[in-house]
């Protein structure tokens, strides 16, 4: 009977030495293993570098997207705007929705209204907002594309989000600035309207939305160069909105605009 237990713990033993035995490597495999996936799309949250990489997640995550939602806060080049003409036509053309929010400064770009003319006689709308947004592109309820920000700037690469949560919240930002957009229909208006173009002594503000914007963004202590990056224009146009705001007001001076811009009712106005 004794000999028959020994045998057996004997043996008890020699499996559970040999298991532990095992256990490196199987945790070595299972280290790859979770690195792996915060390689690849398994990863929730995910940083991706590379243009080529951002691009195939987009078109990817498009064949199945039953409705895809855009913010562009810069100007497309022409060079983008034919490389996506393609997909976005495959997405309208079997159904699925498309709704993108641009920057007001993109109505004056030929090469963005071809797009938007484009995509909105194929079912799209587009939509315009004064002052600046964060990039993002959202597919359905599921995954999302957004910039990287650093001190307030984007930069190059992407974050790739497959939290429901999270993408749920996303696409709750981007209605709060969709509703308060302007709809850009082609044909309707070649350039925006502004205050600047009105006669001395018309009625209504001296300011636009965009220039409220602007002042607002001077006034938080920003420089022009990143406020006129965040509006999608170059520094040179943002400085000659203020100078044609400056000669309407006949004012001399930026920081005498600025003192007007912080006593004026104008910085009450609500867009």
């Amino acid at each position: 009977m004794a000999e028959a237990l020994r045998g057996s713990a004997v043996q008890t033993l020699t499996t559970v030495t040999g298991f532990l035995a095992q256990l490196p490597g199987f945790m070595e495999v299972m280290t790859d293993e979770f690195r792996r996936a915060q390689r690849t799309e398994t990863a929730v949250v995910e940083i991706i570098n590379k243009y080529e990489d951002i691009n195939g997640r987009l078109s990817r995550a498009a064949l199945s997207a039953q409705e895809v939602i855009t913010c562009h806060p810069g100007r497309r080049q022409r060079e983008l705007l034919e490389l996506v003409e393609e997909r976005d036509d495959k997405l309208l053309s079997r159904g699925a929705k498309l709704r993108t929010l641009y920057p007001a400064t993109n109505r004056h770009d030929d090469w963005n209204r071809k797009w938007v003319s484009f995509v909105t006689e194929r079912g799209a709308q587009v939509r315009t907002y004064p002052g600046p947004f964060p990039k993002m592109v959202v597919f359905d309820n599921r995954e999302a594309l957004i910039g990287i920000y650093a001190d307030g700037e984007l930069g190059a690469g992407a974050l790739h989000i497959r939290h429901k949560e999270i993408v749920g919240f996303l696409r709750a930002v981007f209605e709060l600035f969709w509703e308060r957009a302007d709809p850009w229909l082609p044909g309707s208006d070649a350039r925006a309207e502004t205050a600047e173009d009105q006669e001395d002594g018309a009625a209504g503000p001296y300011t636009t939305p965009e220039t409220r914007s602007i002042l607002w963004g001077l006034a938080q202590g920003k420089s022009q160069k990143l406020v006129a990056k965040e509006h999608g224009m170059s520094e040179r146009t943002l400085i000659s909105r203020l100078n044609k705001l400056k000669e309407r007001l006949n004012i001399q001076t930026l920081p005498a605009l600025m003192y007007w811009y912080g006593t004026s009712p104008e910085r009450l106005i609500q867009d």
